[in-house]
């Protein structure tokens, strides 16, 4: 049986909502928000996955696969540095 892998849409960590506003192949932007909705920055991930599911990369894994920023130009450029080095058309 071949099962296809649960994609990363959104995620909660940390007392924060995350929702993903952009994404090329596994490199992600996702807007953080508290749970009550208000926009409080932006995450810079590669995602990460299993056999069953994708998922954000963890704490020990952050500075390498994920970073954060304040505002979304910043996200937007680290976005596209990584795009770009990794071979990703955007």
């Amino acid at each position: 049986m071949n099962r296809e892998i649960k994609k990363l849409e959104k995620y909660s960590a940390d007392g924060y909502k995350y929702n993903c506003i952009k994404r090329v192949g596994s490199y992600a932007i996702f807007q953080q928000c508290t749970y009550t909705g208000y926009p409080v920055g932006y995450e810079v991930i590669v995602i990460q996955s299993n056999k069953q599911k994708e998922h954000a990369p963890t704490t020990e894994q952050w500075g390498t696969y994920g970073w954060s920023h304040t505002r979304l130009k910043n996200a937007e450029a680290k976005f596209l540095e990584l795009c770009r080095n990794g071979g990703a058309e955007v």
